[in-house]
């Protein structure tokens, strides 16, 4: 293991040891350690292989090591959610979920480690010829927008609740959790009190 290595996995058990209590995990243990790699390009994990890569550029970066190591305790926690997108489950919305909970728990360990956050910014079109990266970008965009809100509207109390939803659930509460958009903000809690739903917050932890 090279020293860039050794200080990556140190940063990032250090991530992960802070949101696995925000996560209300009990035991780490009882998870298959992923591999963390440094890597030339992009960052990300690889559910399949339990694998997280990083780029260089990103060992210290306390936002991207608590995006993935968000990623990494959500999708072990709830991996139909990661299933449900490999069997091409209206992917957008299912991908945008598991980008809300990666930021919205990088938000939670950037709040833990008394730093700034950032406000969200809009970005503009969504240009691109490859539908793969299309997917990714509005997954992203929108994702993370709803993470500031939440985090915004609820610290961090609904990390561990949305992490375990099940994914019907999760997709329908999360424009109410987090409301973002005019229909959901002034039109949706009218629907709402007609239907008398509400999401439920109470799940077994």
């Amino acid at each position: 293991m090279t020293k860039t290595e050794e200080i990556l996995r140190r940063n990032f058990d250090n991530a992960l040891e802070v949101l696995a209590e925000k996560f209300k995990v009990g035991d780490l243990e009882k998870f298959s350690r992923p591999e963390i790699l440094v890597y030339e390009g992009g960052t990300g994990y690889n559910f399949g292989e339990n694998i997280i890569q990083f780029n260089t550029s990103q060992v210290y970066s306390k936002i991207v090591l608590g995006e993935e190591a968000s990623h990494y305790l959500h999708l072990q926690l709830n991996p139909l959610h990661k299933t449900k997108v490999l069997n091409n489950f209206d992917v957008i919305a299912v991908t945008t979920l598991i980008e809300v909970v990666g930021r919205y728990g990088a938000l939670v360990y950037l709040n833990e480690r008394g730093e700034s956050i950032m406000p969200f910014k809009k970005r503009g079109a969504f240009a691109t010829e490859s539908t793969q990266e299309f997917v990714s970008q509005v997954s992203h965009h929108y994702g993370y927008q709803f993470a500031h809100k939440l985090m915004e509207l609820h610290g961090d109390t609904i990390l561990p609740v949305l992490a375990r939803m099940e994914l019907d659930e999760g997709l329908k509460s999360l424009p109410r959790l987090a409301p973002i958009t005019f229909y959901e903000r002034n039109i949706m809690p009218l629907v709402d009190r007609i239907t008398g739903y509400k999401p439920n917050l109470k799940l077994a932890l």
